[in-house]
């Protein structure tokens, strides 16, 4: 469909030949290490190699509000150890949401360095759910998980991120005039891309009716406007160019990246609350560097934990107007036969939401997509994907330009 060009440092390519995501639940029995083998094991399996063939490793933190007994500090330590390899990086990265696409991002510049010739990027998130909280073990995350807010605002208490994005939709809603109804049709589209997935957290379908009928959690957001609680694991082997064609597997290249952060921390103070620059800057850096103009964009996985968000950044990634989105919602060209395919793993929404996986499931997705993987939700065609994430309340963003190999 597409003229292939690759985002080219010296002679070297970075490509993805391998990728494995548990399904992502609500809860699972297994701790982080046992779920993050899971996903690279399935990741090594398609790449057709050995855990000793790899010589860079890279993760995340195992979550935020997480059990003392799952959190490794030592991790990329402890699994060169456990698969008895020499490595020549290992690095734990953490930015919040986007920690695993910098991760990525830190794994092919080495590979483009010329130092790893092969590396593994892997996330595995667990939660302390409500039924498992004792105060004696936990009270410790009450702190943690407030200080997210700033010297000013976790004064005040607050413990969940939705009280921002709740105030950045209903601004959005008044200044493009979007219903409460209108809003419904996200989390439905996105319920009905799970609904082919057998990864995904929520696959039984869902209406506007079930949605404006959900839990009011808070206003304008329903319960089913909002990410859920989840866990899993995901995993990429990366490898330069000559390994992935001396190996003969299946690979897609990732040929641009971009990113930038806004001069805030968690909610976007300076300027409106309805515009991420941060994110298009992203795109618009990826795009160029990929040599690909927005139109090229086959499918695309973007990081929207509630669903007035979701809209605001399909605009702001340049996919739709301004406030014109929801409308290309309600006339499903947002699906997987439609204009634009965004997030066909279900999304944020219905595939589940475990932050620190997170990026690395967008890329799983687009990698299913772009080698003709992704068995009902295929997109027709699909050669060229985008991913997209952020941290905060969209104060910094990342974008990556993907093709078929």
């Amino acid at each position: 469909m597409h003229e292939n060009r690759y985002w080219v440092v010296g002679i070297l390519r970075v490509a993805i030949i391998g990728a494995g995501m548990t399904p992502i639940r609500r809860k699972w029995d297994r701790g982080s290490r046992e779920l993050a083998l899971m996903a690279i094991f399935e990741a090594l399996d398609m790449a057709g190699i050995g855990p000793r063939d790899i010589n860079g490793i890279f993760t995340v933190p195992q979550g935020y509000i997480i059990d003392p007994e799952d959190v490794d500090w030592l991790a990329t330590q402890h699994l060169g150890e456990y698969f008895f390899t020499d490595t020549k990086a290992q690095a734990m990265v953490e930015i919040g949401g986007v920690s695993s696409l910098v991760a990525l991002k830190y794994a092919a510049f080495e590979i483009l360095m010329g130092r790893c010739n092969i590396a593994l990027v892997y996330a595995a998130e667990k939660q302390v759910v409500r039924e498992e909280w004792n105060p004696q073990r936990h009270m410790y995350l009450l702190y943690l998980v407030n200080g997210f807010y700033g010297p000013l605002d976790k004064r005040y208490g607050i413990m969940k991120p939705i009280v921002y994005y709740a105030m950045i939709t209903q601004r959005y809603m008044y200044e493009y005039g979007v219903s409460r109804e209108d809003l419904a049709y996200v989390p439905v589209v996105l319920r009905k891309h799970a609904s082919m997935n057998e990864k995904a957290q929520f696959r039984d379908p869902i209406t506007v009716e079930d949605v404006l009928k959900s839990k009011v959690v808070c206003p304008p957001l329903h319960i089913l406007d909002c990410c859920p609680t989840s866990e899993g694991a995901a995993a990429l082997i990366l490898a330069s160019e000559k390994v992935a064609k001396d190996l003969g597997v299946d690979r897609v290249y990732i040929t641009g990246i971009g990113e930038h952060h806004d001069p805030t921390s968690f909610f976007p103070v300076y300027g409106s609350a309805t515009e991420f620059p941060c994110a298009r800057k992203a795109m618009e850096e990826a795009l160029q560097k990929s040599g690909r103009k927005i139109k090229d964009i086959d499918v695309a996985e973007v990081y929207g934990p509630f669903s007035g968000t979701e809209v605001m950044l399909y605009e702001e990634l340049g996919f739709f107007r301004k406030g014109e989105a929801i409308q290309a919602i309600k006339e499903d060209r947002t699906t997987i036969d439609g204009e634009i395919p965004i997030n066909t793993s279900g999304g944020r929404l219905s595939l589940g939401h475990p932050p620190h996986v997170t990026p690395l499931a967008e890329v799983y997705e687009i990698f299913l997509q772009l080698t003709g993987r992704a068995g009902q939700r295929q997109v027709k065609d699909a050669e060229v994907g985008a991913v997209h994430a952020e941290h905060g309340a969209v104060n910094g963003s990342m974008v990556m330009i993907l093709e078929k190999g």
